[in-house]
């Protein structure tokens, strides 16, 4: 990323020549290692862990863009990767699974927002400085352990499911339609409630111009086997 000319680094009130994404870069470096050691691997703005069942454990930086009047700060989001509900929303589309994982490719994800942050607060300044680093670091190694133990398989996502619980943090809050998926495809029982959820949305995407008839062949298989 370019440096950030004077006139908007004084509109924005940072420094002249600052560059986010350098910031950001070093701010990653420091807090790695304490993923390292649990056994994630990092590449790009992501760190990502396999568990044994197939579901991989995300953690992702994200950089506001000097368009953005937010530009100089910075979001950190967790999440779990799920192969199944990948397939279903992207890959039955002609989508290649791709070899690192955002939060973009996760259902289950969570916001690790600043100490005493409101809803509309909750980036990170993206200055490397000490402070900082020791506080992302706290709120990581707190919120991070505990949700990803919170979600640590199938098992535990689908007991999460069952719950209802609008405390649940699905992107597409659409728990149901989720628990579906997994459960069709892994041979599990409520056959009914999950033909009635992919009936609704191959209609859905009949009618909002969606359709596509390779995904479409997807959830008729998925059907067939329920």
């Amino acid at each position: 990323m370019e440096l950030l000319p004077p006139q908007i680094a004084d509109a924005l009130n940072l420094p002249e020549g600052y560059s986010a994404a350098k910031e950001v870069a070093k701010i990653q470096k420091a807090v790695f290692p304490m993923f390292k050691e649990q056994g994630f691997t990092s590449k790009g703005r992501c760190f990502n862990k396999a568990n044994l069942d197939g579901t991989v454990r995300v953690v992702h930086f994200l950089t506001m863009p000097a368009t953005s009047s937010e530009y100089g700060k910075f979001s950190v989001e967790i999440g779990v990767y799920i192969p199944e509900v990948w397939m279903f929303l992207h890959g039955s589309y002609g989508a290649k699974s791709p070899k690192i994982f955002n939060i973009g490719d996760c259902e289950v994800r969570f916001a690790v927002n600043p100490p005493g942050s409101i809803v509309r607060e909750q980036q990170w300044e993206a200055l490397a400085h000490p402070e900082l680093i020791s506080r992302l670091q706290g709120r990581l190694d707190a919120q991070a352990s505990h949700f990803f133990d919170r979600f640590i398989d199938r098992a535990a996502i689908l007991q999460e499911l069952e719950k209802n619980d609008a405390s649940v943090p699905w992107v597409h809050h659409n728990a149901p339609f989720i628990f579906a998926i997994m459960d069709a495809e892994a041979g599990r029982t409520r056959p009914e409630a999950a033909r009635h959820e992919f009936e609704s949305h191959l209609e859905r995407a009949l009618k909002f111009g969606h359709h596509h008839p390779d995904h479409e062949n997807y959830v008729r298989a998925l059907i067939s086997r329920l």
